[in-house]
């Protein structure tokens, strides 16, 4: 299992979920979408390359020698990763995809963040089955919409 996050501060919620920081899998260099390089507003520096972290969970095998770090990509709404990010992972990686901080469901990819239509099914359920991609978030929505979403992802009223 591999999974993809854009933010530092999750690093120490991987253990507890199971999974051990292997590397960073991307850089993304955010471009404009008419020409050059985005530059964020940012709170020290005017930032522009997002990381995006790498998490394991057992040993999945490498697929694609081939696969570059550098991802140049026009940036999409706030905090929407680029395809070219799951393009890649999925050529590293065979899967299952986890992501965290998700924008919207993406197919093949368990996908967990907090403007996401809610599932029912809990993070051991989903280690308890084979990886059956048509039961990525399906189901209504329970009383607690995301009672298996951990705290750290949880995100609190700006």
């Amino acid at each position: 299992m591999v999974r993809l996050a854009e933010h530092a501060d999750v690093a120490p919620g991987h253990r507890g979920l199971g999974f051990r920081f292997t590397s960073l899998a991307f850089d993304w260099i955010k471009l404009n979408p008419s020409e050059g390089l985005h530059w964020s507003n940012g709170y020290t520096t005017r930032q522009n390359p997002e990381p995006c972290l790498l998490a394991k969970r057992g040993k999945p095998l490498r697929l694609d020698e081939s696969v570059h770090s550098v991802i140049e990509a026009p940036v999409g709404v706030h905090s929407e990763k680029p395809d070219e990010a799951y393009r890649r992972m999925q050529r590293l990686f065979g899967g299952p995809y986890l992501e965290l901080f998700a924008r919207r469901p993406r197919a093949g990819w368990k996908t967990w963040g907090k403007e996401l239509p809610p599932t029912r099914e809990s993070w051991d359920e989903m280690w308890k089955r084979p990886f059956n991609y048509s039961r990525l978030n399906a189901g209504a929505p329970p009383d607690d919409p995301w009672p298996d979403l951990p705290d750290f992802l949880r995100r609190t009223a700006p």
